[in-house]
């Protein structure tokens, strides 16, 4: 999951951008989830890598509670978390708001550009369709 190195890292670090990747090792979908923290240089890195099988809001709880134990072992209490950057996953976004309260929720801007350009892509095509049916 993490080295005592990135624990530490992930404690100290204001920011957290998180990325889900979806993979499938012998067949059966996954979620590989990875924590990036920031070096305040600019730079970002892995500090942490999860792999679930739930996208469940569970499955979510069940990480953080590991990982508050994990930084309770290593008297690394409390987060110094000030906001994080995820994807539009409504379980993750709820775990977060309840484990980590005061602390704030970006968007991705990519994922948010992507569902834009994908209702666009929609909504072309549906205009398309209704022009061709009343050209009939």
């Amino acid at each position: 999951m993490a080295s005592l190195f990135n624990i530490t890292r992930l404690r100290h670090s204001p920011y957290y951008y998180i990325d889900f990747t979806f993979i499938k090792p012998n067949g059966m979908m996954q979620t590989l989830i990875i924590l990036y923290v920031d070096l305040y240089t600019g730079l970002k890195i892995p500090g942490a890598f999860i792999v679930v099988n739930s996208k469940a809001k569970i499955a979510y709880e069940a990480i953080f509670t590991e990982f508050y134990r994990i930084f309770a072992l290593n008297n690394q209490l409390p987060l110094a978390l000030q906001s994080y950057t995820i994807d539009y996953e409504t379980a993750l976004e709820n775990t977060l708001r309840k484990n980590i309260p005061n602390s704030k929720h970006v968007g991705c801007f990519f994922h948010y550009v992507q569902c834009i350009v994908i209702w666009l892509k929609i909504t072309i095509s549906e205009i398309k369709h209704l022009n061709n049916k009343g050209k009939k």
